[in-house]
């Protein structure tokens, strides 16, 4: 069932094909960097409008895959979905300042209250956030996973909330209003000094590897692949920049590339996700609701003809009770006449019984009693039964019997069922004809390799209004009984089926159909 597969992409292991393509995609990210190394001092022509551009993207992508994080972790309860979804949500609340002190974005110096240092520290904090929560998440999974508190998981994402925008905005603070007390790293709007070559840099490189070191080691999700691939970019981004020390070269263009890219991974990967899990909770509700009407269809269609079935034997008890109570009130009563009429309606009690229990065993898959018996024997005892009805006709019956046939393994009462259906359909398809003989004929045989046939035509006027309701109750247990059931047009009048069962193959009992 649909259920029972994971579907949260934090527990849905990845396909061969996602492998495969996250890895293309980790190689071409190897390639690009390749690449760009040998033309990092390259400088390019100074694009103010490129950062506030590239910012506004990484902000909503950001922002976007925090709030589905924090959608999975309100399902899940997992520690290790609340720390990523910190992660990208303290990553999206850092770009903004990162964004206002950017120098030529506002002012050619950056925005006011900013030193020339901030943009370069906030770079620094925004590339320690996502890669630190990384790490956080990689040991969350090797622990116990359960809610964060006992209560709602709203009370955990609203603390979350509050503390990733403290700690973003008490870290932004310090960037900005406190940037005459931080290291120097730039030391013009375009040039950096070798502080962020030999000690920043590798700083965030190491942080990298170690977070990728964590999720390779405990990888087992869709989402983990797609961390990996991201944190990897994140890597050689870096790993670009501490190539150059100027802004606005092409190594610094191509590494603000690299991270826009890392920023939708994750994201597209959610988006798609969610959408495939949408349709298929789509279909499978659509499903449900096919099946459920089948099943009310269904449900109709077997009362519907189990009422059918029921009115012939309770209509000749009553005939027959009614007889009896006439044979009583004589003097002195007819023994045999009235023994003849209590056994009929004996027989026919019988008849009503097997007819519940053969609907019952439709509608719940009960396994119903087998055995072995003689099919000729279950011809004539049926048209002993349909005898009144076929004689009020008028209908010549031509019964041909085929002589020392092996018996049949089945249920006696829902074959007979069968049996009694077809020559109703048949009596019935007769009961307008005039100006020509009724004729009913019955015929058995042995069929190759090993089944026996019984064939049913009469030259009435074609298949009545009920046979649709009959037909399909016959075909349910005869295909519980491995066996065949066809409907052919007669020559040059009427309606032939023809039954074909199993002589020794035990059949297959059917699952409840409702």
């Amino acid at each position: 069932m649909f259920l029972e597969r994971p579907v949260l992409l934090s527990a849905l292991p990845p396909t061969r094909h996602q492998e495969r393509l996250a890895l293309a995609v980790s190689a071409l990210l190897f390639v690009a960097l390749l690449a760009r190394l040998p033309v990092g001092t390259r400088l390019l022509p100074r694009q103010d409008s490129f950062i506030p551009i590239v910012d506004t993207i990484l902000f909503f992508c950001d922002m976007i895959t925090a709030i589905l994080l924090y959608a999975q972790y309100s399902v899940a309860r997992s520690r290790a979905l609340l720390a990523l979804a910190m992660g990208y949500l303290f990553t999206a609340i850092i770009i903004v300042p990162h964004l206002w002190t950017f120098p030529g974005v506002f002012t050619a110096t950056g925005a006011p209250g900013a030193g020339l240092q901030s943009t370069a520290w906030l770079y620094v904090i925004w590339h320690l956030g996502l890669p630190s929560a990384a790490i956080g998440y990689a040991l969350f999974k090797g622990r116990h996973s359960g809610a964060v508190f006992r209560g709602s998981p709203a009370i955990a994402i609203v603390a979350s909330l509050l503390a990733t925008g403290a700690l973003a905005s008490l870290l932004a603070w310090l960037a900005t209003a406190g940037a005459e007390f931080l290291p120097t790293v730039m030391l013009d709007e375009t040039n950096a000094n070798s502080l962020w070559n030999n000690r920043a840099a590798p700083v965030l490189i190491v942080l990298s590897l170690t977070a990728i070191i964590f999720l390779w080691r405990r990888r087992s999700s869709v989402l983990d692949l797609w961390l990996l691939v991201v944190i990897w970019a994140w890597l050689i981004e870096t790993t670009l920049l501490s190539t150059t020390g100027s802004r606005f070269s092409l190594v610094w263009y191509t590494s603000r590339a690299f991270g826009l890219l890392s920023s939708g991974f994750v994201l597209l990967v959610l988006l798609s996700e969610s959408t495939r899990l949408y349709a298929r909770l789509a279909l499978s509700v659509a499903a449900r609701e096919r099946e459920r009407d089948g099943q009310h269809m269904t449900a109709e269609l077997i009362v519907r003809s189990m009422a059918h079935e029921l009115h012939q034997p309770l209509s000749a008890i009553r005939l027959n009770g009614d007889a009896a109570a006439l044979m009583l009130s004589q003097s002195p009563p007819p023994l045999d006449e009235l023994r003849a009429s209590l056994q009929d309606i004996s027989a026919d009690g019988r008849r009503a019984s097997e007819i519940v229990a053969s609907t019952r065993t439709m509608l719940t898959g009960v396994v119903r009693p087998m055995a072995s018996f003689d099919v000729n024997a279950l011809v004539r005892e049926t048209l002993a039964l349909m005898e009144i009805d076929r004689r009020i006709l008028e209908v010549e019956l031509r019964l041909q019997l085929a002589p020392q046939l092996p018996q049949i393994w089945g249920n006696r009462g829902e074959l007979q069922q069968v049996l009694m259906n077809l020559l109703t359909n048949a009596l019935d398809s007769m009961a307008a004809v005039s100006g020509r003989p009724r004729l009913l004929t019955i015929r058995t045989a042995a069929q190759e390799p090993a089944a026996i046939s019984i064939q049913v035509e009469d030259n009435g006027i074609g298949k009545p209004d009920g046979t649709g309701l009959r037909l399909a109750i016959c075909r349910s247990i005869i295909d519980a009984h491995g066996g065949e059931l066809g409907m052919y047009a007669g020559t040059p009048q009427g309606c032939t089926f023809r039954l074909v069962l199993p002589i020794t193959s035990i059949p297959k009992i059917p699952k409840a159909g409702l």
